[in-house]
Formats: structure tokens, sequence, C-alpha cells
């Protein structure tokens, strides 16, 4: 993880237990650009968010005001704290759900690990920046002047507001069909895709980029079925919305995120030996970023309850099977064999994707 990178973060730590507040501390302790600040009351943590520049809080479930209210409820109230990501500690995983009901970014079980209390600090001081530079991105010194701007940007800052507005867009698709799919196959490519060698940045691209894979979708005002079943003409359809999506951010700057999308938007649904869509794409013609986010679409496929099919949902032996036989026909062999590798891995990330989702899942895939 490259820290230096996101610069100085100040870690607020909320939590009544002085011991667990120390424990992360001294776990933390190995990262310079790290500022840590503590506090055991729920009050003087409202106090702190207040007067205090604070780029992300670690929460501690049991923490709560002298009116009985959440300091999670507390904090979401708060407009000024949006961009704010609070993780919430717990030692009871059956609160999961309702803590990313009222708000909470991520969820951290007791007792913590360094390594994953790192990986969610980085990953969402990561994605507040994008959001953050996205903002001051369309900042102007003068408001009524919208020909004017007094600010150049490096492309790293114009790569980073495209994947905020696209995420934005991704999540309006989301909502459209009340599923949380693309959030699941786009966090398992984006291990997929570290497994395969990928840097930190390329694989926050695919991340992005997964998301927004349907984006042609928005523009078709007929329901597209997820089957698989199409017709003739329902294929020539959803070809279409591909089509459409690649255009959509084909007029973007060209940023790597951009480079890797519409890869991903266009040929995902192609396949090795030739026989896929839209353009019947063969073997190394085909994007390996394309080929991570069709397997990771295949793998969820295989494992979730589909109606349409002879046998609604495949056990994981039968999913791993399955993939093997596609090495060489829709899939490049090296990749499902790096796949395979790391099998279990992904399901238990899978398994846990879902468990933290609160929403209904549809057949996205």
């Amino acid at each position: 993880m490259k820290w230096e990178a996101l610069g100085e973060i100040t870690l607020l730590i909320a939590d009544t237990d002085l011991f667990n507040r120390k424990l992360i501390t001294t776990l933390l302790a190995k990262i310079p650009t790290i500022k840590i600040i503590e506090t055991g009351s729920s009050k003087e943590t409202l106090e702190i968010l207040d007067n205090e520049k604070i780029d992300m809080v670690l929460l501690d479930y049991n923490m709560q005001l002298e009116n009985r209210e959440e300091t999670l409820t507390a904090i979401r109230k708060e407009e000024k704290h949006d961009y704010i990501p609070v993780v919430m500690i717990t030692t009871d995983e059956g609160e999961e759900k309702k803590l990313y009901a009222n708000g909470a970014n991520d969820v951290l079980f007791k007792p913590l690990k360094l390594t994953k209390l790192e990986e969610i600090i980085y990953k969402h001081i990561q994605k507040k920046q994008y959001r953050e530079n996205y903002k001051n991105l369309y900042h102007k010194s003068d408001p009524n002047d919208l020909n004017c701007s007094n600010k150049t940007y490096t492309l790293k800052a114009v790569e980073d507001s495209q994947k905020e507005i696209f995420y934005g867009i991704a999540m309006l698709y989301s909502k459209k069909y009340n599923s949380i799919n693309s959030k699941v196959i786009a966090t398992i490519a984006r291990e997929y895709a570290f497994v395969l060698g990928y840097d930190e940045d390329m694989a926050d691209n695919i991340y992005y980029a997964t998301l927004i894979r349907d984006i042609g979708s928005l523009a078709i005002t007929k329901s597209i079925r997820q089957d698989y079943k199409f017709s003739t003409k329902d294929k020539e359809h959803y070809n279409h919305t591909m089509l459409m999506g690649y255009q959509v951010v084909n007029n973007s700057i060209e940023t790597n995120f951009i480079k890797v999308a519409k890869a991903i938007i266009s040929q995902r649904k192609e396949e090795y030996d030739g026989s896929g869509v839209p353009h019947q794409l063969k073997g190394d013609q085909i994007s390996p970023f394309a080929t991570i986010v069709a397997i990771s679409e295949t793998f969820h496929a295989l494992l979730s309850p589909r109606a349409y099919r002879v046998k609604e949902s495949y056990t994981t032996r039968e999913t791993y099977r399955i993939l093997e036989q596609e090495s060489n026909r829709r899939f490049k062999a090296s990749m499902v064999k790096s796949f395979l590798e790391y099998f279990d891995s992904f399901v238990q990330l899978r398994e846990k994707l879902l468990r933290q989702n609160t929403l209904n899942y549809s057949l996205e895939v």
C-alpha cells in the first residue's frame, strides 16, 4: 500500500475501551503518515468532528449519547460529515446489517487484525480523496462564470474525478435493479487483479470499470432480461447496450481508467474461441481486463440462484469444475488457472460480501 501517496491522515478512534484504543494505536504505529486522536466519549466524538479536520472515524458500536441515540446516527445527521468514512468496531456479527443501513462505511470485528485494519483504512481514505478531488475539480473562483477557472489539473486528478462520476452513475444502475451483484463482482475482480500481479492503481481501475460495465443499459427504456435465454432480437438489443456504453466512456479524456473501462464494457462477453459477442474477438485479441471481469461474473453467477437454469445453482465443487472446463474455450487457460489457485479465497470473499449487504439480489449477470 502506498501510504505516502495519501498524504497525512488524521484518524479518530472513538471507543469506550481504553485497551482497544491503545491496541489500534499500537497496530498503526508503523505508519508514520497516520495521526491518531483518541476519545472514549460520544459527546466528545461529535465535538472533535466539529472542530478538527478528521479524515476517518473508527467507532465503537457501544458508544451512545446521553439520550441513548447511537453516535453513528448522530454523525450521519450532519451533512458536513458526509465525506468522512465511519468504520464500526463490534463483536456482534448480528448487528452488521443494521450498521450498514444506518450509514456505516464498513464494519470491523474484534479481535482486530493488522492486515484487515490497514486494508479498510487505506480503501476508505482513498475513496474519500476521490470524492474530494471531484468536488474540488469543479470549484470556480467565480461561480457565475462557467467559462473561467484559475486552476489546472493533472491527468491523475482528471482520472479520479472520472471514477467518481462514473461511480455515481453505477449506483443509479444498481438502484435501478435493486442489486449488489455489481459490487460483489467488482470486488472479486479487484482481488483477482492482485493475484495476476497488477498494482493497486490498476486494480482500482478494474474495480470502478467493473461497476460501470452495464452503463449502456441506462440509455435503454426497455427492461433488459438478465437470464441469458435471449431471442436473437434480445441478443442484438443487449449487444447494442454494450456499444452504447463504450460510446459514453469513449467521449472522456483518455486516462488509464477510461482505457480499462472501454475494454471491459465492450469485450467482457467475447470468448477465447471466437464465439463471443459483439465482435467475435479471439484469443489474445481479448483484453485481459475483460477476461478478469468475465471470469468473476461467471464465478458469481454459477454460485447464485438462477431460475432459468435446469440446475438453479451450483456447488463450489461444481463451479470449480465448470470454470476448469472453460479453459481455452471461453477464457484463456492461464487466467483460469490463476483464478482457480485462489478459488477458496474467492468463495470466502464472495460469502462475506453477500453477508454485508441488506439489499435483495437480482439477476444482474
